[in-house]
């Protein structure tokens, strides 16, 4: 099998929409989105979306464990003076898009867990309890009682 059979070319206009879209998400989480978008109270349009995203629920997925490994990679060589985590979790949710995969809220109050799981890739590169974290975070954003 030839690269060109299996190398894919990316559809960079969807990629830049999608990209305005998690910019603007990332706005809205920043000022208050809870508040301005009224999470929490039942919006009936969205009513069978849990039914889009159990498939992604439930899959063990090589997804999860190669935007696991990147976010991990990422954290560990830390580029920035400030902002690597928040740039490290865009990148992860950006691979999830371009791969067909709904992003990953990571919660505020996981966010023991999320830094244990990343420690235990700086101590011995131990990635399993980052990749169960990020199924858990999908659940959580996407599944029933999420947002």
């Amino acid at each position: 099998m030839n690269v060109s059979q299996t190398y894919k070319k990316p559809d960079w206009e969807r990629i830049a929409h999608l990209f305005k879209l998690g910019i603007a998400a990332s706005l809205v989480a920043l000022i208050g989105g809870d508040m301005l978008l009224g999470w929490g109270t039942m919006d009936e349009s969205l009513a069978g979306m849990e039914q889009y995203f159990s498939r992604y629920l439930s899959v063990s997925d090589t997804r999860i464990f190669w935007a696991a490994f990147f976010h991990a990679k990422f954290e560990n060589i830390h580029p920035f003076a400030d902002g690597n985590g928040r740039v490290g979790r865009l990148l992860m949710n950006y691979f999830l898009v371009l791969h067909d995969h709904p992003t990953i809220t990571i919660h505020e109050e996981d966010r023991n867990d999320y830094m244990s799981a990343l420690e235990a890739w700086d101590v011995s590169q131990e990635l399993g309890l980052l990749k169960t974290f990020l199924r858990e975070q999908t659940v959580k954003t996407w599944g029933s009682g999420g947002r």
